[in-house]
């Protein structure tokens, strides 16, 4: 297995919003055309139902060395320490002073993720093997996608490391929204945010899009 914790970007997250937008979880699904894409973004600003996407009739391949990509979504806690504090809070102690946080901010925005249910999105990649192929030759073999959603982090890590070490996929994006956010409501435009905690509460909510944090 082969680990990387580097930053996800927005070229990143254009990779697997298709599959975010118009995936049904637990499917394998090959990556539709940018032809295809567009004429589904054309239908919905037409004010009609886009075509579904068009499920491979699944045979994962086990890969070697799977890669696991552990980004912000999969390493942030919700009970992170807040260093900048908004409300002019003063320190309990002389030690949170140091540690350079705010109990009560941080404290604050943890209860407030707590309250809301989260959606952690992960997708994951492999080789489709063909009929025709042996099980151990995936040479020219199609690139296949699934999305996964759990319910809190730590089933998402262990839901991560299930699918690598047993079946031996990759895991090539990960991303947390709201679980009450239906992206097929409202054209599934996303919002990034910048920290998780403002995946809470409604003082950042817009016309904009659903919130999205990675």
């Amino acid at each position: 297995m082969f680990k990387t914790s580097h930053s996800a970007s927005a070229i990143d997250f254009e990779q697997v919003k298709w599959l975010l937008r118009y995936g049904t979880t637990e499917l394998w699904y090959e990556k539709p055309s940018n032809a295809l894409l567009k004429r589904m973004k054309r239908a919905e600003a037409d004010g009609h139902e886009a075509d579904e996407l068009a499920m491979s009739i699944a045979k994962p391949a086990e890969i070697q060395v799977p890669k696991v990509w552990a980004s912000a979504a999969l390493t942030t806690p919700t009970d992170k320490k807040v260093h900048v504090c908004a409300a002019a809070h003063k320190h309990d102690s002389d030690e949170d002073s140091l540690v350079m946080t705010c109990r009560r901010c941080t404290d604050k925005k943890a209860n407030a993720l707590q309250a809301t249910e989260l959606a952690y999105c992960l997708v994951f990649n492999t080789t489709q093997i063909p009929e025709y192929m042996p099980p151990n030759n995936t040479t020219g073999a199609k690139q296949i996608y699934k999305l996964v959603k759990c319910g809190s982090r730590e089933a998402a890590v262990a839901e991560v490391f299930h699918a690598v070490g047993l079946n031996g996929w990759n895991l090539v994006f990960s991303c947390v929204m709201r679980a009450s956010d239906d992206v097929e409501e409202r054209g599934a435009k996303f919002k990034r945010v910048g920290d998780l905690w403002m995946l809470a509460g409604t003082d950042h909510d817009d016309e904009e899009g659903y919130r999205v944090f990675y």
